[in-house]
């Protein structure tokens, strides 16, 4: 962690350096390789030990806006993984994931949300 000096009150606050966050999107970019057929539950299991882990280590710094982005990031590769491996189309996907009043939902832990699609 890296941290700056506040030119007022003279305190550091402790914040996240680029390469930390560089090398967890490396690894979510390895998890969810668009060509990869591993089982999405165990891919999302593990997505969400990585993710846990990492904003465990890194609680003292000032990262909400980082992890808001790393939300994202992981939330998009996690979609477009998905329409890779069953070739849907954005219908398919926002059939999935919204819930009846139109609101997005995320993948769930349990996978079921990428692995039981039935055209």
């Amino acid at each position: 962690m890296d941290r700056v000096r506040d030119q007022v009150s003279g305190t550091s606050t402790p914040f996240i350096a680029d390469r930390p966050i560089r090398q967890l999107k490396d690894k979510i970019r390895a998890l969810t390789n668009r060509t990869s057929q591993q089982n999405p539950r165990d891919v999302l299991i593990r997505l969400n030990q990585i993710m846990r882990g990492w904003a465990n280590y890194f609680k003292h710094a000032v990262f909400k806006a980082a992890l808001g982005s790393l939300a994202s990031f992981t939330w998009h590769r996690v979609i477009s993984w998905c329409v890779a491996l069953h070739r849907w189309k954005w219908k398919d996907v926002r059939r999935r994931f919204t819930d009846r009043n139109g609101r997005w939902q995320g993948p769930r832990r349990t996978g079921s949300n990428c692995s039981t699609f039935r055209r």
